[in-house]
């Protein structure tokens, strides 16, 4: 069931909108503006009806900050109003507003409005979730990485937070498809990435496909030390799978190398910064053998 979030500091249009709603969606409400911002960003609602006309901050204010966060822009607002002039409409419409409801409510148009705006959500969602996961593996794309990986950055010049990239590469995957044929080196991917998946499941991680047989991981929040045994322990698990691979230099059984780094990064340094100091580890792993993982932290770059 899909969550609506009601902002309105009238308690019995709260009501009303309960009543109108509850056995379609999940209604969450909020009396305060404060209130229904924690809301938006906690419960993550794919509908938002909010009042103009409120106390301390009304909609149009809250409307900015919605729309000005990076977890709530997205989401769809519709104003609940009993104002009628034309510059009103104009002024929410420019600020982002989806729609407007006029008050006194209409159940049957408060419910043709929602159900419309709900299901255009939930489409957007569906083909941008499309876009950004790489069709064979299931893991997230290139390019959402490189989104995902600037927000990132940018998050941790503002919190000083240390931010871990580490990139999984495949060793001779090359000879798993020249030996077992391309559809076991389609199932060696996906397989992999299952593995990655499990093993990070209880991290806030993001994992994507950085190209061929090439995984990148990042990490928010996480010190050097913990963001290398997770990436270590990622690599004993998918050896421990014992996917044949006879051709392979160092072992029967697929391997993987990792190459990592951990910065807190400032803004005299670039987000390619942290891509080039992993892919150098992951070179320096593979010429020490592979099957190995190699780690370098550079607080603030150095």
């Amino acid at each position: 069931m899909e969550k609506v979030l009601v902002i309105d500091d009238s308690k019995l249009e709260v009501k009303v909108l309960e009543d109108i709603l509850k056995e379609e969606y999940e209604v969450i409400t909020a009396l305060t503006g404060e209130e229904g911002i924690k809301k938006a960003r906690t419960e993550a609602p794919a509908l938002i009806l909010l009042d103009i006309v409120m106390p301390v901050m009304d909609g149009f204010e809250i409307l900015e900050i919605l729309k000005g966060t990076d977890s709530t822009k997205e989401i769809p607002v519709v104003f609940l109003t009993a104002l009628s002039d034309e510059s009103t409409e104009e002024k929410g419409f420019m600020k982002g507003a989806t729609d407007y409801i006029k008050k006194p409510f209409n159940p049957h148009i408060v419910r043709a409005r929602v159900r419309t705006h709900v299901k255009l959500y939930l489409y957007m969602k569906t083909i941008e979730t499309q876009m950004s996961v790489d069709g064979l593996t299931g893991a997230f794309n290139r390019r959402a990485f490189e989104e995902q990986k600037q927000r990132l950055w940018d998050k941790a010049i503002i919190e000083q937070t240390p931010l871990s990239l580490f990139i999984v590469d495949i060793d001779f995957f090359k000879r798993v498809n020249d030996t077992y044929g391309h559809g076991e080196g389609d199932f060696v991917l996906k397989t992999t990435v299952n593995e990655m998946q499990k093993a990070l499941l209880w991290e806030q991680a993001y994992l994507a496909r950085y190209g061929g047989e090439e995984f990148a991981v990042l990490f928010y929040g996480k010190t050097a030390k913990e963001a290398e045994m997770i990436a270590e322990d990622l690599r004993e698990r998918i050896r421990k799978l014992n996917i044949p691979n006879i051709h392979s230099d160092v072992c029967p059984f697929l391997t993987v190398s990792i190459g990592g780094c951990t910065m807190i990064p400032n803004e005299n340094i670039n987000v390619s910064d942290i891509v080039e100091t992993a892919d150098n580890m992951l070179y320096q792993a593979k010429n020490n053998g592979r099957n190995r993982t190699a780690w370098k932290c550079e607080e603030n770059g150095k």
